[in-house]
Parts: structure tokens; sequence; C-alpha cells
């Protein structure tokens, strides 16, 4: 199994809280600036020979590692790295949005480790040199609003790089989550589609927040389905949304899911097909539960049969609490030679908002 399989693997099944988090360092600071930032991208503090040492190089292998599925690898974050100096005589440094902090605590003569004793304070400073399980925390607001602050410490340097590799599910769970509401205001900049929301309300029987910038590509009554897609500069991102009647558990195997993709790309698109490609990547599958749904997720590469096309896609069917229908959305993107990963989770935003309609009989 991939590194960056099992990293996606781990965030499904934790919460977004550190085990040793409970009590975050908050800032309490009213007249503070709001900080800003790319979704995606941290800003890593450490001592400048910690960073070029085995520690920065264990962060960066880690946390830089594929972003699952893309064509070709892409980060899981966007790191940059200041030292104590940076950061200290620097204004602009101070705030962005996502920070990581690095200390060895048994180094007393380093200006990171003064800074996190001072942050963390001398009762969790000594509770951390006696306590192995305690080596993180969880600050907000140091330096500027909507800003979070995680504290990786450790007594020695080799802990730390132990706490580095074993903290990366829960470090990606907090950025990811922290950085949700922006991805969401970028995806919904431009307003929403009313025509798209009600002619899958109409068709589906489906709520859904749908993009202004994206069009009606093709309905189907027959297969109560609606495709909707964004063409912009070099990129096609498709959502497609339908319900099928429940029937079995059996309908949320992976081989039948995949049916379902290549159902609607056999049949909507015109002059060619698409089809799934799990040669050249294989397709991950993941359960999602909550009380009120269970849905399964596949990822995996797409591909055309006659025009060479390919890019990443993301499938999900549901079953809603109650309900005998399943909805089954996916969405497959198109950007040759660009980045897909922020694209990805725009598409993901758009299929987390579809709902299922109170059933009128």
């Amino acid at each position: 199994m991939t590194k960056s399989i099992y990293i996606y693997i781990t965030l499904l099944i934790l919460g977004i809280s550190f085990q040793s988090c409970a009590d975050d360092v908050l800032g309490g600071m009213e007249s503070i600036p709001t900080a800003f930032g790319k979704v995606n991208e941290v800003t890593v503090l450490s001592d400048q020979m910690m960073w070029d040492g085995p520690v920065g190089d264990t962060l960066d292998f880690y946390y830089t590692g594929a972003f699952p599925v893309t064509p070709t690898p892409e980060p899981l974050l966007d790191l940059r790295h200041f030292n104590h100096d940076q950061i200290t005589h620097s204004t602009v440094f101070k705030h962005y949005r996502n920070y990581i902090i690095l200390a060895n605590l048994g180094d007393k003569e380093s200006k990171m480790t003064q800074m996190v004793v001072q942050d963390i304070g001398q009762e969790k400073y000594r509770q951390a040199m006696k306590d192995p399980s305690f080596n993180s925390i969880v600050g907000k607001n140091k330096w500027a609003k909507g800003q979070i602050l995680i504290y990786l410490f450790a007594p020695t340097e080799s802990q730390l790089m132990d706490i580095i590799k074993a903290k990366l599910p829960d470090i990606l769970q907090r950025v990811y989550a922290h950085d949700y509401e922006q991805i969401k205001a970028n995806t919904y900049s431009a307003g929403e589609n009313v025509i798209a929301k009600n002619t899958l309300k109409e068709i589906a029987n489906l709520d859904a927040q749908i993009p202004s910038e994206f069009a009606l590509a093709k309905k189907s009554l027959n297969d109560r389905m609606i495709w909707l897609r964004k063409d912009e500069n070099q990129s096609i991102q498709s959502v497609v949304v339908r319900t099928i009647p429940y029937e079995s558990d059996s309908q949320f195997g992976k081989e039948e899911i995949i049916g379902l993709v290549e159902d609607f790309g056999s049949k909507h698109i015109e002059g060619d097909k698409l089809l799934v490609n799990d040669r050249d990547l294989p397709t991950y599958e993941f359960v999602k539960s909550t009380e009120d749904r269970y849905s399964k997720e596949l990822r995996g590469i797409w591909e055309t049969e006659k025009s060479y096309m390919g890019g990443p896609y993301i499938a999900y069917l549901i079953k809603e609490k109650d309900s005998n229908q399943l909805i089954f959305t996916m969405s497959f993107i198109y950007a040759a030679g660009s980045p897909k990963r922020n694209l990805m989770q725009r598409m993901e935003v758009i299929m987390n908002s579809i709902k299922g309609m109170q059933e009128t009989n």
C-alpha cells in the first residue's frame, strides 16, 4: 500500500482533534489582523539546522507525499520554512493561516524551543519532558485571526522525527478541515446556478448547491440523471448526479460502482466512451458512514476510448436513512498539464452538498 493511500485511509478513520490536544493554546487579541494564505499551504517554523537536517527531511518526505489519486504526483501539502529570526523580524511571515512549529525541548539554547516553552507554559513543558505521549498541541490566532498553529515537540530530535510521522494523518485532517470553508468560498465565489439546482430537483428529486459557472451539459429522464459541466481555460470539470432504486447492499460493490461510472461513459459521451483505467493506477474504495447516511467512495483514473483524454475521478454511491433510492454522484476532471488537487477538492465540496429530497408518494 503506498504512503499516500495509507494516509488517506487513516484520514477517513480519525477525527480532526489530536488525542494530546485537549487544551488548545488560544489567542485572545481582537485587534490582530486576519490571516491569509492559499489552501493546502503550511508554514513550518523550526531552527535552521533542524530544517536542514534529518528532522526537516522527514517532514518534507511525508508531508509532501502524493495526494490520492492524480495521474501525476501532486503534494499533500505545499510547505514553506522560516527560522526563528525570520519569523521574529517579519510582520508578513506571521500572518499566514497554517503553521507547524517544531521544537526539540531538550535543546534549551534553541530560540524556537524557548518560544514554544513560552507559548505552552512551564507546566506543559515539564509534562512533555516526562510523558512521551504528550507531544503536540494546537494553538489559534497567535499573530492573526483565523490561524492554526500545530506544535510538535519532544525531548530529542529522534523522538521528534517519530512524532512527525505518527501525527501526519491528524495534521492533514486539521489543515484540510481548517481550509474547507475557504475551499467552499472559492467554489461558490460567483454564486449559485439556480436553474441547474431546480433541474436537479425536477429530474432526480435532489437538492444541491451548484456553482454558477457550471452549465447543464445533458439530462436524461430515463436515467434520472443530470450532467453539469464547467469549461475553463484548459480544464473541463464535470459533476454527474443520478438516482437509482435501492435493491440490496450488493449495489455498493466496487465493480458495481465502476459499472455505474462506465454506464454513464458509454451512454452520454457523444462519439466516445469514458472508461475506468485501473491498470496504470488502481481504483481505491473507502466507506464513509454517519447516522443519517452510508456511502461508498471510489477514486481512480478515467480515460476515453478514442480521444486519448483522461484524468482523475471521484464517485460516491449514497444511501440516506429510510430512503428507497440510491444517489450516485461523480466528478471527473480533464486538465492536461495542469494541477488537479485543488480542483478535486472543489468537486468534493459540490458533491458533499447533494442531499436527498423528502419522498413524496
